[in-house]
């Protein structure tokens, strides 16, 4: 669970707002002289005008209202009126930093002279240790609050533009709920897969994972969840935007649920990136038909440009210096042209070894002289720097395809 460095901070700020709603011995002079004086005869002068002296009222002070039981602390705000999401706000930054505190007394894993597989399972002992600290807190929100409720999701839905795209679709705490299973699932998947080669995650992060997985789909309808399924994966399928492509929002609604019908974007957080992404290329090949279809020859050829970094790069460097605006699509031409040129030398069995090199190197130097031509050589240093560009790869074309 994400920490935020800022919420001792901020659970000052929040007692300070309350004890200035409440009176609580933080008023200036002349008020606090107003509430305390014990003449009702008497009256404060200011330099302003006349008061006239109100009967004693008894004070709530901000001790008065905190309690170290958690749900005594939650009723005397609620008592006194304070607004619901200060004390969400207040409770679960106390919650956090109970939790915290627990899992630090958790005994790290030290035994130097364990094997690695001793080490491993005493590390997945650990990790669910704090899972079920975990669980435990997201249970007594839930219990206290009727909901699930984390202040990283609630900022990440008012501060992050992207979650009205993703979630706007929900009520604000449906999508709040779904914000924070999002988080633990991005994390527990972290956990599971770092350094892990094998297709599959330790039993006890596998479980972990299903678990949180069936909570994401427990608060969504089958109609919500399709949803949220296709909105996940616009980020999965249209990864570099794009540009100079002629499509609105209803086609690419119409691609991703293409993709829909195959992939399921909790896959993402299951699986090993290795095998989500094989996953993803399978969908590719399943769905390109049907793009063709759809987008037409001359739509498709740009949807295709779209999909390849090199040229969504480029199209950045060529719109930030100002060139034409068709300069992304005449450099990125050349790649074909090149790769037919480098095919030709690598299969003319009459050069040695030596004269191939040779050629192929003097086929990078045409193609870069080319493009600096073009984008200049500040914006050609940048392109190198960044995008790998594909001329320096024209030695391993191969019979399928361009350069790599």
């Amino acid at each position: 669970m994400r920490r935020w460095p800022i919420l001792s901070v901020l659970f000052l700020s929040i007692a300070a707002n309350v004890a200035l709603w409440l009176k609580v011995d933080h008023a200036p002079p002349w008020v606090e002289m107003a509430f305390t004086t014990n003449s009702a005869a008497s009256v404060l002068e200011t330099n302003r005008h006349v008061l006239s002296v109100q009967q004693p009222s008894s004070k709530v002070t901000w001790q008065d209202l905190d309690d170290p039981a958690i749900p005594n602390f939650v009723a005397n705000l609620r008592a006194v009126k304070c607004p619901e999401l200060t004390i969400r706000d207040i409770v679960t930054a106390r919650l956090d930093e109970q939790l915290d505190a627990r899992i630090a007394a958790i005994p790290a894993v030290t035994e130097f002279w364990s094997t690695a597989i001793q080490k491993d399972r005493l590390q997945a002992e650990q990790r669910e240790k704090v899972r079920a600290l975990e669980r435990e807190e997201e249970a007594t929100v839930r219990e206290l609050f009727g909901s699930d409720w984390n202040r990283d999701a609630y900022l990440d839905w008012v501060i992050d533009p992207n979650e009205e795209f993703f979630l706007g679709f929900l009520p604000r705490e449906k999508a709040m709920a779904v914000e924070f299973d999002l988080h633990r699932l991005g994390q527990a998947s972290s956990i599971a897969f770092a350094g892990n080669g094998r297709d599959i995650a330790p039993r006890g992060d596998a479980e972990e994972l299903a678990r949180l997985s069936r909570h994401l789909k427990s608060l969504l309808s089958p109609a919500e969840y399709a949803e949220l399924n296709l909105r996940s994966l616009v980020s999965t399928v249209i990864v570099w935007g794009l540009p100079d492509v002629a499509m609105n929002s209803a086609d690419v609604r119409y691609i991703v649920s293409l993709y829909a019908r195959h992939l399921d974007f909790l896959d993402s957080y299951l699986k090993s990136p290795d095998t989500f992404h094989g996953l993803k290329k399978s969908t590719e090949a399943a769905v390109q038909e049907d793009i063709r279809n759809y987008l037409g020859a001359e739509r498709y050829a740009a949807y295709q440009r779209a999909q390849d970094y090199q040229y969504v790069y480029l199209h950045k460097l060529a719109h930030d210096a100002g060139l034409s605006s068709d300069t992304a699509e005449k450099i990125f031409a050349m790649k074909s042209e090149a790769s037919r040129e480098a095919l030709a030398v690598s299969q003319n069995a009459s050069l040695t070894a030596d004269a191939r090199a040779q050629q192929l190197a003097d086929l990078r130097n045409k193609y870069r002289a080319s493009v600096v031509k073009s984008l200049g050589e500040d914006k050609m240093k940048d392109y190198e720097a960044h995008a790998n560009p594909w001329w320096t790869k024209l030695d391993e074309v191969t019979n399928s395809g361009g350069a790599k």
